[in-house]
């Protein structure tokens, strides 16, 4: 009689993908991650490319900076509604340790400082007469949050390394 070769089953490899299987939550994790440091840096660089014009106005031109300050809180408030959706997707952008990473901490930073010249700008635009001292303080925070969004902006690409002497 003929001899019996026990052969081990096989699982076939499909080209199906498996939704629930460990590596495809970490794919979506990673591009969930991607998609929402992508989005901060997006908002951080609208912020500081108005900001930025506004610095120039407050210590040129007081009066287009006010009607500047006017048209552009409608936009800020929407900067400050999508920074927080942002973080909502995931206030600790993935990390999985207990340390907050810094661009998490940067992103809150964006999000209070904005809110707070949004605060700032309407107590400007309601027509009242500043002092110098006064707008010394708004250029301030101005700056202030500028160099937040700065920050951030910055973390989007690699720190440069430094050649061996």
């Amino acid at each position: 009689m003929g001899q019996l070769i026990a052969m081990p089953n096989k699982q076939k490899e499909s080209e199906d993908t498996d939704l629930f299987s460990g590596e495809f939550a970490g794919k979506a994790s990673e591009l969930r991650n991607q998609e929402q440091r992508e989005r901060l840096v997006r908002r951080a660089k609208e912020v500081a490319e108005m900001l930025d014009r506004l610095d120039g106005l407050l210590s040129v031109d007081r009066e287009r900076a006010v009607s500047m300050l006017a048209e552009q809180t409608g936009l800020l408030e929407l900067v400050v509604e999508d920074i927080r959706s942002i973080r909502d997707i995931d206030e600790s952008f993935g990390s999985l340790s207990r340390r907050q990473p810094e661009i998490a901490r940067q992103a809150v930073k964006l999000e209070r400082g904005v809110a707070y010249l949004l605060g700032i700008f309407s107590v400007v635009s309601s027509g009242e007469v500043l002092p110098v001292y006064n707008w010394k303080l708004v250029q301030r925070d101005v700056q202030e949050v500028l160099s937040i969004s700065h920050d951030i902006v910055a973390m989007e690409k690699p720190p440069e390394m430094r050649k061996a002497a």
